[in-house]
């Protein structure tokens, strides 16, 4: 046990060490995919076109200790959206458009080739499905809860200013939502506003070119949200839902 113990207790020394200079990183991002929802109603499981745009910075101290900001915004295509009605060529179905910023805490391990930051904080997130058609109603979901993340990452080439990486992200968040839907309105006249909770996932898999502080990246991503039904307002609810965004995405930053 005491063997065990003193094997532990390097190891997590040795994780945490500190570089000789603070760390920073700023990046801007595009990526292409697709965005699918699929509704608890039946009949509303469609996918779509979508692209996405990044953009991220983050410092921490030479102990690891900082914190950073991130946004992304999506949309999939205006003229080609969900839920379509194939027999009517003026169709232009749904579009769904989505807002999430990140402000996060960061604790960045790092040791010789190897890197881990671990981020928590707060996620907040607004996603818009406009039907084009005027005779269906605008309807937005707006989120806000904490948010954890790990993004390991091993050096697999250096040489110079030059040097290459893979990585992987997960990150995790739990918040709750307001609903509104355009036309529907209270005993007040006010816009009648649902409440739910919704999860949310981050994933991507990737590898990262640095030459000299510029850093330029390839990757896999996903972003998902699942919000369960709604609550009763009056004697109406909103359908709980899955969606998803999947894409490559292109980024190019720099660090030091």
């Amino acid at each position: 046990m005491r063997w065990l113990a003193l094997a532990l207790f390097l190891t997590a020394t040795t994780l945490v060490a500190q570089r000789d200079r603070p760390y920073f990183r700023a990046s801007f991002g595009a990526a292409g995919g697709n965005y699918g929802f699929d509704s608890d109603l039946a009949g509303f499981d469609d996918d779509a076109d979508a692209g996405l745009l990044q953009a991220r910075f983050e410092y921490t101290t030479r102990k690891g200790i900082g914190g950073g900001i991130r946004f992304e915004h999506f949309r999939t295509e205006r003229d080609e959206g969900l839920f379509r009605d194939p027999s009517n060529l003026f169709d232009r179905g749904t579009q769904a458009r989505s807002s999430t910023f990140l402000a996060h805490g960061t604790f960045r391990f790092e040791q010789h080739r190897f890197s881990m930051p671990v981020r928590f904080g707060i996620l907040v997130n607004g996603l818009t499905l406009d039907d084009h058609a005027a005779t269906d109603p605008e309807t937005d979901y707006v989120s806000a809860g904490p948010f954890f993340e790990v993004e390991p990452e091993l050096i697999l080439f250096h040489r110079g200013k030059m040097e290459m990486s893979v990585y992987t992200q997960a990150g995790f968040g739990a918040a709750g939502t307001l609903i509104e839907v355009d036309g529907e309105l209270d005993a007040n006249g006010d816009l009648r506003e649902y409440e739910s909770s919704t999860g949310f996932a981050m994933f991507e898999v990737g590898t990262r070119l640095k030459v000299g502080k510029a850093q330029f990246g390839i990757a896999f991503v996903g972003r998902y949200q699942s919000m369960d039904r709604s609550e009763f307002e009056g004697n109406n609810f909103i359908f709980g839902y899955d969606s998803g965004f999947e894409g490559v995405l292109l980024t190019a930053g720099v660090t030091f």
